[in-house]
Parts: structure tokens; sequence; C-alpha cells
């Protein structure tokens, strides 16, 4: 009896160690695969996003929980970038569903992560649509989970947390939004040798906190805020140089039209208009909606000079171009006030 029970749970064994080889292989063969359809997913995003969309439907495809709801957030991921923001915000959705559905069968790495980068996605989506305050609270929750996630990489975290301090910024929340987006500075700082893409990420929220101290002098009217605002923009352009050994001309243009606003709200127009116009040697104007900018801001500096002439045709070259709806109702408003003085 002793023998036959020995023999037969030897027999057992040899039965399933082959079972369970086989189910860690077929996951790691799962794995393999969304690695691989990931990478290619991102490489073709911004220039075919046709092939992105191949390998978002190869990764639903996969029956296993965390390749199937990676493809549903990177599905969200595609449609924000062709600018389909609700259908953006429903693919959202339906990850963070099907993640709640699955997660007894779903990794806590692949759990936290794919939620995360859900909610990141939906708060993108919500923002794009105007609806900024359910953006700041999706990023919340998303920053929550990922101080509970033991896995997801500090730089990720870090991430979340400068885009609260811009949502911040964005909702009026100057103050806040100023302390989230110097200590973002701080951790990226500390973190800079595992940073993809370091000088670009740092240079952008320098130009963050710059552009927040201008919307704080709107408020405050306090000159020391406009100096605080250049150190900044002066700083992420010094970091972009450097990076790039001369930055490309379209940024190179954006710094010059943030100094040359800083001019303006300094009432020192001539300098203003002087940035200007070495903004427009960089091809800014270029892009409509800056084209836009440049003029406005042209119009308000001859008007405070009482150039009046020059302002006019400043605010009639926006009108008489064929892209009126990219400008903002205040920026019409302001153009029409100007020509009827």
């Amino acid at each position: 009896m002793n023998f036959f029970i020995k023999y037969t749970a030897k027999f057992c064994c040899l039965l399933i160690v082959p079972f369970v080889f086989a189910q860690k292989s077929s996951r790691l063969y799962d794995e393999q695969i969304k690695n691989i359809n990931t990478i290619r997913f991102n490489k073709h995003l911004h220039s075919n996003k046709d092939s992105a969309f191949f390998y978002v439907k190869k990764l639903k495809e996969i029956k296993s929980p965390c390749e199937y709801t990676t493809g549903l957030f990177m599905e969200a991921k595609l449609n924000y970038f062709k600018r389909n923001y609700v259908e953006s915000k429903r693919n959202a959705i339906v990850a963070l569903r099907e993640l709640e559905r699955r997660k007894p069968k779903i990794k806590d790495y692949c759990y936290g992560h794919n939620k995360i980068s859900a909610l990141r996605w939906l708060s993108e989506s919500e923002k794009c649509l105007g609806n900024y305050e359910k953006a700041l609270n999706y990023l919340i929750e998303a920053l929550e989970l990922s101080n509970h996630e033991e896995n997801i990489y500090d730089t990720y975290r870090i991430g979340i947390a400068t885009d609260i301090g811009r949502l911040k910024t964005s909702l009026g929340l100057l103050e806040e939004g100023n302390l989230d987006l110097k200590k973002g500075i701080e951790d990226l700082a500390k973190k800079k040798q595992f940073i993809k893409d370091f000088e670009f990420k740092y240079g952008s929220t320098l130009n963050n906190i710059g552009q927040n101290y201008l919307l704080q002098y709107a408020q405050h009217e306090n000159i020391s805020l406009l100096d605080s605002a250049k150190l900044y923009f002066v700083k992420a352009n010094s970091i972009l140089v450097e990076k790039n050994g001369g930055l490309n001309q379209f940024d190179e243009g954006l710094y010059y039209l943030r100094i040359a606003k800083l001019f303006y709200l300094k009432k020192e127009y001539n300098i203003s208009i002087n940035h200007l116009r070495l903004s427009e040697k960089y091809n800014l104007n270029s892009n409509p909606s800056y084209y836009h900018k440049l003029n406005i801001l042209y119009a308000l500096n001859y008007f405070n000079m009482e150039e009046i002439d020059s302002a006019i045709f400043f605010i009639q070259k926006n009108l008489d171009r064929k892209t009126d709806q990219l400008i903002s109702n205040n920026h019409k408003l302001l153009s029409f006030n100007i020509l009827s003085d």
C-alpha cells in the first residue's frame, strides 16, 4: 500500500511540474510580447498612428490581464495624441474598469503601473476637454497610488507631482502650484542620472515656474515676481542650450517671446519689441497659435507707446489671417478695443 502511494505521488508530481512550467513559460512569453509591442507602439506613436494602433490591437489580443489592460491604456494614449480626447477618456475609463474587474488575476506591480497610467491619460483628456478640476483629482489619485507602490519608479512619481503643479497653476492655485513645481525641480535634480531627456524635463519645469510667476504678477503686480519669472526663463534657456549646443529654432523663439512679455509688463515697450523681432527670426510666426500671440504683443506695445497705426497694423494681421478660431475671445475683444480707439 505504501509502495502504491509513494509512486502515485511521484507520478502526479511528474504531471504537475510540466504544467506549472508551461504556465510560467506562457506568462513569460506574454510579458516579452507586451514589451516588444510597447516599444514598437512608442516608436510609431508620433510618426505613424495606424502602425501604433496595430500594436495596441496586438496587446489587446493577449488574454493575460496585465497585457490586455496595457493595451487599453495605450489606446487612450494613442487617441490623446490623435486629439480625439472624448475617445481617449472613454478608453481610460474602460481600462480602469477592467483593472478593477481583473485585479485578483493581475500582479501588484502591473495593476499599480497600469492604473496610474490610465489615470494619467484620463487626466490629460479631461484637461484638454476643459475639465481642470476633474483632471487634477485624477492626478492626485494617481500620485497617492504611486506612493503606496514600491515598484513604481521615483522618476514616474516625480512626473505626476510636476503635472499636478502645472494643473494647479492652470486652476489659479498659483502658490500651491509654484511649491509643487519647485519640489519637482529638486526631485528631478536628485534623480538626474536615471531620467531620460533630463534637460528637456528640467528646462520645461523651469519654464512652468517662470510662467507661474507671470500669473502671480497679474494678481499682485509686484515687480519682484517679474524678476523671479525672468530668472527661471533664463535658467531654462541655458540648460537647453547646454544640452543641444544651441536651441532648436522654435524653442529659442519661444524664449524670446517670454522675455518680450516680461518687458511689456515692465512697461519697457521698445525692449519688448526688440525681443519680439528676435523671436520672429527663429520662425515662431510659422506656428498659427504663436503668430497671433506675437501680433497681439506687438499691438499692445505700440498701443501703449501711442503709436496707434502700428498697433492697428498688427491687429489687422491677425484678423486677416484665416485662422480666427485660434484667437481666444480675450484676444478678439482686445483687438476690437484697440481698433475702436
